[in-house]
């Protein structure tokens, strides 16, 4: 690496003296391969499941905070329709979309006794093993916690993760390409969600993965070892259409409309952000899919003790 010694001030800008010889991957190429030799595997059960009770619940919710903002939730529908017709449908377009989510997620997490702040092309150089350091850029850094503590990212440009290790950080990622499926790129999504998690010194952490139209969520949580992780990550959501009628078309999501279908998603970012390290609970939008497995088997078997 060939930056002086002052650029190499903290643990997640740059690796300590330690690893001079450390190999560094970078994470915009990384593979499921490589994910899964840095110990990061997806859970044995992988998709988080749609609850569709908790998503018209926070839906509604979603729709009623901060109705007077200007980023209300019927302002953000009337962009979305209007971009449709008029941004480009590439990766560029794309991220107005994703830039008008979290403008509406700042006015409503507005209400609370938080700071926010949105880091865009977070730069990401972690040690996550002794000689192995995960290089590269997250889209979107959103940032929350007392506003003393989020007050000094201003008028600093220095985002750096540490500073933020007693505060909250949900990741959102944007796809390389908007034409291809949301799960080619999620190893690479990962991998950064990892390098956070690392760098924050956090056991768990949140992020998403979008292309603009379509939405993945992911949840990272260290290993028992404490040096890997595991991801669980939801089937890929679509505000536009249904690409995969399953789970969505049993979850009141098709064919809803799209000022729906918005709620939905801004109830899970803001949400998530609130909750971005720590475990899914029983009011979130999704569950982890072997609790849905369970549930759902012991229906089956009352119904049929009923019968």
């Amino acid at each position: 690496m060939d930056r002086d010694s002052s650029e190499l001030s903290s643990a997640s800008s740059a690796p300590s003296e330690e690893l001079d010889d450390h190999v560094t991957d970078n994470l915009s190429g990384l593979s499921e391969a490589e994910l899964e030799g840095l110990g990061v595997r997806c859970a044995a059960r992988p998709s988080l499941v749609y609850n569709a009770k908790n998503a018209r619940t926070a839906a509604r919710n979603s729709a009623n905070r901060a109705q007077e903002h200007m980023w209300s939730s019927d302002m953000l529908v009337r962009h979305l329709n209007m971009l449709k017709s008029f941004a480009s449908p590439n990766v560029a377009g794309a991220q107005l979309w994703t830039d008008a989510f979290l403008f509406r997620v700042k006015a409503m997490l507005d209400c609370t006794d938080n700071g926010l702040v949105l880091s865009l092309q977070q730069f990401l150089d972690v040690p996550v093993h002794s000689k192995t350091v995960l290089s590269g850029f997250v889209a979107y850094a959103l940032f929350m916690g007392p506003k003393d503590l989020t007050e000094q990212y201003f008028p600093s440009s220095d985002l750096r993760l540490e500073r933020n290790r007693d505060g909250l950080c949900l990741f959102i990622d944007e796809a390389e390409e908007t034409d291809v499926p949301l799960k080619c790129f999620l190893p690479q999504t990962v991998g950064k969600m990892f390098a956070g998690m690392k760098a924050m010194e956090k056991d768990f952490i949140r992020g998403g993965l979008t292309n603009g139209h379509n939405w993945m969520f992911i949840i990272l949580e260290a290993d028992a070892s404490g040096t890997g992780a595991v991801y669980h990550y939801t089937d890929e959501f679509s505000l536009l259409a249904s690409i995969n009628p399953i789970p969505y078309s049993s979850a009141s999501l098709k064919p809803s409309p799209l000022k729906e279908r918005c709620d939905v998603v801004a109830a899970v970012i803001s949400g998530w952000v609130e909750k971005s390290h720590c475990k899914l609970d029983k009011s979130d939008v999704f569950t982890y899919g072997a609790v849905e497995e369970e549930r759902n088997e012991e229906e089956t078997l009352e119904y049929i003790g009923a019968e």
